[in-house]
């Protein structure tokens, strides 16, 4: 087919940069869609991300996709909101030594001239959760979830108590939130430095926390929060002005709730203590406990999704969420919310007025708390925690 191909500013690329490819459908009428088969090799970077993530190297393939790294066709304008796609069949040839990671399920595993080829197959994940990691990995699997981790006495101890642990973490995510979401195959990889990645039914986790795990409480909390993303990422327009509070908001949340039936009710008092201390601390200074500027104090209805990654570890998402939440569960007292909880799970979609029709439902006369909450930055007395009956 005739083509045109330009490079072009593509601002959901590390790189900024996108090659453009455009051509003109001939003698198609009544065509309803195209399918597109991609093969190429992978070179090592050339350009490299802030984070020193996205990277071919000796080391192995640490990519990401929309938003992030673009490495198959993408049929989006610049900043153009993402959607769900399928990879019928996506095969990855390697070295042997290296194993692969996509998203989905592994379909097969073959030797071909000393290389190793895995097939996979995606179907209706998001474009922004796609990912590709090979790296030289062990693999411990046990039913439905495999574990990777790298070659050395540490990591490899601490595999089985990781995998016992998401076995169960992932069973309780599925009681509590969506239904019967357990997938067909479930993958939890150990990772470099900015490896904490939550992409469908793969999860990542940095090779410090990896190590660590088990040792203190952080471990498991940044386990828990990869692996709650997938159960309570509630689909949401990328428009609506709750989405930044939808797709980081609660899982910033919800992995406490959960986390706390295994370190009890106590762990999470003090959670949200802190939560509180930290919260109006930097309310009152702007800045975080490095001493670093923070960025403006914004109502959750007012953090857009591309401002997702300048919030998400900071206090609006964290720890406002998680107190908002909390005011919820104590004012509705735990039967009525945890209808909410079913109520709200059980939505295919979510939108900021659907979210507040939920939460009225079960706590009528709270319009304006509502909107304190969501579209304030208002912190009144009745708020805090010493206050709430």
């Amino acid at each position: 087919m005739d083509f045109r191909e330009d490079k072009t500013f593509y601002y959901y690329d590390y790189s900024l940069i996108a090659n453009r490819v455009g051509f003109v459908q001939k003698g198609t009428e009544g065509v309803k869609s195209v399918e597109v088969f991609y093969a190429g090799k992978f070179n090592p970077s050339a350009a490299r991300s802030p984070s020193d993530y996205m990277r071919i190297d000796s080391d192995g393939v640490f990519l990401r996709s929309y938003g992030y790294s673009l490495w198959f066709p993408i049929f989006l304008e610049p900043a153009a909101p993402s959607h769900a796609v399928n990879f019928p069949e996506a095969t990855f040839r390697y070295p042997v030594g290296f194993q692969c990671v996509f998203v989905g399920n592994r379909e097969s595993v073959d030797h071909d001239d000393g290389d190793v080829i895995s097939t996979w197959s995606a179907q209706g994940i998001d474009l922004m959760d796609y990912q590709c990691t090979v790296q030289r990995w062990k693999t411990l699997t046990e039913g439905w979830l495999s574990v990777y981790y790298l070659p050395d006495s540490v990591s490899s101890m601490k595999a089985r108590a990781i995998l016992e642990f998401t076995t169960s973490f992932n069973e309780r995510c599925d009681r509590r939130f969506m239904k019967n979401k357990l997938p067909q195959q479930g993958h939890i990889a150990e990772m470099p430095e900015f490896g904490d990645i939550a992409s469908a039914n793969m999860t990542g986790i940095s090779e410090r926390l990896w190590r660590s795990f088990g040792d203190d409480s952080h471990s498991k909390e940044t386990f828990a929060h990869e692996i709650v993303h997938a159960y309570v990422q509630i689909p949401i327009e990328q428009a609506d002005p709750l989405c930044a509070f939808v797709m980081e908001g609660f899982p910033s949340c919800f992995d406490d709730l959960v986390l706390s039936e295994y370190v009890g009710d106590d762990w999470l008092r003090k959670l949200l203590a802190d939560h509180e201390r930290s919260y109006l601390s930097k309310k009152a200074t702007g800045l975080d406990r490095y001493g670093k500027k923070l960025p403006p104090d914004k109502p959750l209805d007012q953090i857009s999704f591309d401002e997702i990654g300048d919030y998400k570890d900071n206090f609006m998402l964290t720890s406002r969420t998680s107190l908002f939440f909390n005011f919820l569960r104590v004012r509705m007292g735990e039967n009525r919310y945890s209808e909410f909880e079913r109520d709200l799970f059980d939505c295919a979609r979510i939108s900021n007025e659907r979210f507040r029709d939920i939460v009225l439902k079960h706590l009528p006369g709270s319009e304006e708390d509502l909107t304190l909450w969501l579209s304030s930055v208002e912190y009144p007395d009745r708020f805090r925690l010493e206050n709430l009956r």
